[in-house]
This record gives structure tokens, sequence and C-alpha cells, in this order.
């Protein structure tokens, strides 16, 4: 999930570039570190917890829908596009939660060794 975003090879780069000064073992742990909290911070704002997003983005499209139904012919294309970019992100949010389970499901196979 995080590799099909382009920021966070990105983040990766940079925070990699970093200079740090000591022995090699020193500055590959240092790096590991760093790197591991920017991770963890990058992921809490791009994805969030992707469980609660995608009924959050479903919401926001269906709102948009029930305003469709009652619009006046004037009001329309506004509102045509907002659904088509509701549309758009709630099918990322469901593309993620998607490649987030399955990676989960296959830690989960080879902890159990299947």
């Amino acid at each position: 999930m995080w590799l099909q975003d382009k920021s966070c090879l990105k983040l990766i780069h940079d925070s990699w570039d970093n200079k740090v000064v000591g022995c090699p073992m020193f500055i590959l742990q240092h790096k590991l570190k760093r790197l591991k909290i920017e991770l963890y911070d990058w992921n809490k704002n791009s994805f969030g917890n992707v469980d609660n997003v995608v009924p959050f983005k479903q919401g926001l499209l269906l709102g948009i829908q029930q305003t469709l139904e009652i619009a006046s012919m004037c009001d329309i294309d506004g509102l045509l596009c907002q659904e088509k970019i509701a549309k758009e992100e709630f099918g990322q949010a469901l593309h993620c939660q998607y490649l987030f389970w399955k990676e989960r499901l296959r830690c989960f196979g080879l902890k159990m060794g299947i």
C-alpha cells in the first residue's frame, strides 16, 4: 500500500540522505530509527486508519448522491463533479483497505507457517 504512494519513496530517500556521523553500525541504527518515526507519522497523516477511512468516504459519496436526487438542474453540474471526485476517493480508500488486509493476511500466514 505504501509503495504505491510516490511520496513514500521520496520520504525514504530524503530521510536516508540526511548525514549521520559515527561508526557504520551507529549510522545504520540512527537512520533506521529516524526513518521508522518519519514513516509512522507519514502513514498516520497520509492513510490514517484504513478501516475508518472507507466508511467515511462512503458516507460522503452517499451524501452527495442523495443531494443530487433532490437538487435542481442549475446545481447539478457542481454536484456531478463532486460525485466523480468522491467516487474516485472512495475507490482509492477501498483499494488501500484491500492492500492493507492482503498484506496482513500474508504476514499472518507466514507467522503460522501456512
